[in-house]
């Protein structure tokens, strides 16, 4: 049957072929590709345009093609050369000579008021271009940033919808909360956060991360530099695009907690079985109550994107416009947590004259968000009450059934109804801490929205060859309005409560006016090339926050009511903030460049920065923050071309910097000056108790206080392998922050309780890798990217100071990281865990001083939050229309402390199947009672092991054929699905170890939302 067939099929076809005209004759096609050293080009893929028919050039280079149309056009490619498109002209033998792809050489990168050929880098940059984050379905760029380059960690705060990240490049700079983020650029214009940025729009991103690279911004750039470059329009035709996805959210933490008859087990071993039993005992429909909080706090939440754009151009100007709506509907239960943002981004160029070009970036977007209590408070939050809540209570109980589940006493007022005739629960063990979930949820009501409106005009002439001046400017303002409403609640026997509500509205508007003016000059001299750049910048900034809040309104339980303006008349108002705070800050900065052959290169930069007084004093506030590097290719001398088969070896790079930068984040509120307090004391005067208004210092002045500094050396290296396939970039830094400002106490003779110095210093060392590989055979290509960076952080000198306090735990009674010589930067201390004696269960803790006994004094390192490494890897694979993508990110060597274990709450289940009382000797923790388990608490038994490896993204897509496309007008169609976050792999027992708060807390887990995993589809439409 299949003969009778093809043989039909062969006569139909040549019966066609006969009655077509002799220009689409069939005929065979062969040849050989060659590179222009005459070397054969192995995997090239050679196809008759416009058809699938093709093939894969051998081993020789050859290739061989059958029924090719007499006048057909044959496409030619190959990863590293540049493709050629050629008529067959009725030919049989077709060579192919194809030209090595200079521009995956000569890519250029952002350094910074310039541009820079990547081959004349000399510094460490890291690229990120916009083909690697087009697909990436995150709610901020910072989570697209998450594995992608070496020594650039992002740091999840939280998973909560609109909380964005935080960025550390190169590890933890400051003893400051905040103050080790990086300087955000976003098209040459100053922001504070990069979290509203649409991946859609992005161009590329550089990071610099040595101080060479980023000393051109001097003060602002101890802690790196993030460079954002946003799309322009391109010429030729104008193309329409539209991008949608939705997503369904989980919650993806793995965390797995008691259930009701193993929580009453773990209460009886420890005691507190007369506590539990009746509510054990207590029936609901005629069952026990095993309420799963976990299941009833989440649901499915939703994350929709829409993105709908216009880009075209010609030889006088571009355009590029997108509008972007998301809406991030959170994965807790109710509609209180989302994040809803509807952003523009308009980008314009037009050429008035051959010498100036007028060109624009703005941006526009507005933002809702709402907000549940959920992060870093032990007892108030919403997220960690899903974890602890005991299971045996109910989620709701009924108003004739309050006084069997502790109730009654609870003033109406405070109780929350459910639904007609209920009231969520509360917890009413005597014992308990934590407030359930719906009560959470429903005490308040948290809202924050706002407005930005950013951009920068640009002037670019360029009067004769070689010199290209800009003046641009550039201006940030946004404003934002913040609703809380708190009502009368019950939050629990040992928790807060409220018998009033409380409503409080903030205003608030920011401005920021930036003014720069720069130069660059390319001229050549003899067979050197240097580019010579001068210029200044000036940036004002002004913020005002105004609030009132107010306990009692005209009507209390309708949302309409919830604003000051139905305050009542007797209402207390208490007004907040109202004074505007305002700073300025001028530079003046140069960069000189030689390359010389393409062999040896040098850069020299030069930043002199001033701020006004609300940083420094007048005597202290100018820096200076000069920079160099070079670098040599031996791949472009001749002892290598002519020794080293560049089929195999192709570019060697070696490179070195030092430089030192600035880091005035630290710095606000006039912190060199004394401050004054005014108080009402009460003296004995001539025998009569007199009240008296005193004024005192409670800050005392150092007029000397300056800068953090960084000093930092770099030496790396760039190869590439196999014509380009293979790269690998090696670097080792090692960057010195001294400086660091530290609020310590002055004698007591002075009256004041504090003053800022400069003191101490922090390393930070490590080597950074990147790898990866390239090709294509035939219609399949791929690429595999790796990355790794190793990181050792230290307090070497803290000026004398001795151990500094840091975050504080259990409500504020306990200290759990610190600031010490010797030790990384706010390092975990506590009693060193050494097991149990077998037989009674009793914990055992190391005696570090040797005393004979265990106390405070025996108090030791436990653990750091910092990462031994981070790393990253990145893997996409396409095949003719179909495409997919891996990316993944991790760490190892971090410790997080579970610092939410108590044993009055629910926990996790390995605290009681792992415990002593239910494994006895073999047990991992001890047999703690109600009274003993604080010291557990404080000890290395709760801190564990927070190494991860994440995967991030898995996505699959499919591009529908043009040919089908064409016929609707539409040029390209591509379907996808993604799975996000969806597999974590870690022995952390927590909620998330990718949650990673920042300053002295970082390492605290007190059990925050978690990162949600995602299941995506979506569709990409260009016209």
């Amino acid at each position: 049957m299949i003969k009778k067939f093809y043989l039909a099929t062969t006569l139909l076809l040549a019966m066609v072929a006969m009655m077509l005209p002799s220009a689409y004759a069939q005929q065979k096609l062969s040849g050989k590709v060659t590179d222009q050293a005459n070397q054969v080009v192995i995997g090239a893929a050679v196809m008759v345009a416009g058809t699938t028919n093709g093939a894969v050039t051998e081993a020789d280079g050859t290739y061989t093609l059958n029924n090719v149309p007499a006048n057909a056009k044959i496409e030619v490619s190959c990863l590293g050369y540049q493709t050629q498109t050629i008529e067959v002209g009725g030919r049989a033998v077709i060579n192919v000579v194809l030209a090595e792809d200079t521009q995956m050489v000569e890519e250029t990168v952002v350094i910074g008021y310039a541009v820079q050929k990547k081959s004349d880098v000399t510094g460490a940059v890291a690229s990120i271009k916009s083909e690697e984050l087009q697909n990436r379905i995150t709610e901020d760029l910072g989570h697209a940033l998450m594995g992608k380059a070496a020594g650039v960690q992002v740091l999840s705060v939280s998973g909560a919808p609109g909380e964005g990240t935080s960025i550390r490049v190169r590890g933890f700079s400051s003893n400051s909360s905040g103050a080790s983020d990086p300087l955000y650029i976003v098209d040459g214009m100053k922001v504070g956060n990069i979290n509203n940025i649409d991946t859609h729009n992005i161009e590329s991103i550089e990071v610099l991360k040595d101080a060479a690279s980023a000393a051109i911004y001097g003060a602002e750039a101890g802690n790196g530099v993030v460079l954002i470059t946003t799309k322009q329009g391109k010429s030729g035709d104008g193309k329409i695009f539209f991008n949608a996805s939705v997503g369904f959210q989980n919650n993806a933490s793995g965390i797995d907690v008691m259930n009701a008859e193993e929580f009453v087990k773990f209460q009886e071993a420890i005691g507190r079985g007369s506590s539990v039993a009746t509510w054990y005992t207590n029936l609901v429909d005629g069952k026990k109550v095993d309420t799963d909080w976990v299941n009833e706090s989440f649901e499915t939440g939703i994350m929709q994107r829409y993105t709908v754009g216009a880009q075209g151009g010609n030889d006088k100007g571009s355009y590029y416009a997108a509008i972007t709506y998301l809406d991030n509907d959170g994965m807790l239960h109710g509609n209180k947590d989302y994040m809803k943002r509807l952003s523009g981004q308009f980008n314009a160029s037009y050429k008035v004259k051959p010498w100036l070009q007028l060109q624009n970036n703005i941006t526009v977007d507005h933002t809702d968000r709402g907000t549940v209590s959920m992060n870093h408070v032990e007892q108030g939050n919403a997220v960690a009450s899903a974890y602890q809540t005991v299971p045996i209570l109910p989620t709701e109980v009924a108003a004739t059934d309050l006084e069997r589940w502790g109730m009654a006493t609870i003033p109406t007022s405070q109780l929350i109804e459910s639904r007609p005739g209920y009231y969520w629960a509360a917890e009413c063990l005597t014992f308990s801490e934590m407030t359930p979930y719906y009560i959470n949820r429903e005490r308040e009501t948290n809202r924050t929205q706002g407005d930005a409106f950013r951009g920068v005009f640009s002037g670019i002439l360029t009067p004769f060859k070689g010199f290209t001046f800009t003046s641009r400017f550039g201006f940030d303002f946004s404003d934002s309005e913040y609703n809380y409403y708190l009502r009368p609640f019950w939050g629990g026997a040992q928790v807060n409560s409220s018998t009033t509500m409380s409503l409080t509205e903030t205003t608030s508007r920011y401005w920021t006016l930036q003014w720069e003016n720069f130069a660059n000059y390319n001229f050549k001299i003899g067979a050197s090339d240097f580019t010579a750049m001068a210029g200044m910048s000036y940036r004002q900034y002004y913020g005002l926050t105004t609030g009132v809040n107010v306990n009692h309104l005209t009507n209390e339980t309708d949302p309409v009511y919830r604003y000051v303006s139905n305050a009542t008349a007797a209402a207390a108002k208490t007004i907040q903030g109202g004074t505007p705070s305002e700073s300025a800050q001028i530079g003046y900065f140069g960069r000189i460049t030689w390359a010389y052959k393409g062999r040896y290169n040098a850069q020299v930069n030069f930043r002199a920065d001033a701020f006004d007084s609300s940083k420094l004093s007048t005597k202290n506030r100018w820096g200076y923050f000069p920079s160099a590097s070079i670098g040599w290719t031996p791949s472009n001398e001749n002892f290598f071309k002519d020794n080293i088969n560049p089929e195999v070896w192709s570019y060697f790079k070696i490179r070195a910097s030092y430089g030192k930068n600035g880091n005035v984040n630290v710095l606000s509120g006039y912190p060199y000056a004394a401050t004054l307090y005014s108080a009402s004391k009460t003296y004995p005067i001539d025998g009569v108790q007199t009240n008296s208004q005193e004024l005192y210092n409670t800050r005392l002045p150092n007029e000397g206080l300056t800068w953090e500094e960084s000093k930092q050396l770099d030496l790396g290296i760039d190869l590439r392998f196999f014509r380009d396939r293979l790269s690998a970039t090696v670097d080792y830094y090692n960057k010195a922050t001294d400086n660091l400002l530290v609020s310590v106490a002055p004698p007591r003779i002075t009256g004041a309780s504090s003053v800022y110095k400069n003191l101490g210093l922090i390393r930070n060392t490590g080597l950074e890798f990147e790898l990866s590989w390239k090709d294509q055979i035939g219609d399949f290509s791929y690429s595999i990217a790796a990355n790794l960076a190793t990181l050792k952080n230290m307090v070497e000198d803290l000026g004398g100071l001795g151990r500094q306090s840091g975050a504080t735990i259990h409500s504020s009674s306990l200290t759990a990281t610190y600031l010490e010589e010797g030790m990384p930067l706010w390092y975990m201390r506590g009693y060193v865990y050494e097991g149990f004696d077998p037989q009674t269960g009793e914990a055992k803790y190391k005696d570090v001083n040797g005393n004979g006994m265990v106390d405070a004094d025996d108090k030791d390192f436990i653990g750091s939050a910092i990462p031994d490494f981070t790393y990253g890897l990145t893997i996409n694979l396409a095949w003719k229309n179909l495409d997919f993508s891996v990316v993944g990110s991790g760490q190892q060597g971090s410790e997080m402390w579970l610092v939410s274990y108590r044993p009055n709450r629910n926990q996790i289940k390995e605290y009681w199947y792992d415990s002593y009382y239910a494994k006895g000797a073999n047990a991992k923790y001890p047999a703690y009672t109600a009274d003993s388990w604080e010291r557990f608490l404080m000890s290395s038994g709760c801190v564990y092991d927070a190494s991860y490896f994440k995967v991030k993204q898995i996505q699959l897509g499919y591009t529908l054929p043009s040919k089908w496309t064409k016929k609707i007008a539409v040029s390209q169609l591509r379907f996808f699905a993604s799975l996000d976050n969806y597999f974590t792999f870690t022995k952390y027992p927590g909620p998330d170890p990718e949650i990673v708060r920042n300053g002295s807390q970082m390492g605290l887990d007190q059990v925050s939302f978690p990162v949600a995993k995602n299941a995506t589809i979506g569709v990409n439409v260009t016209f």
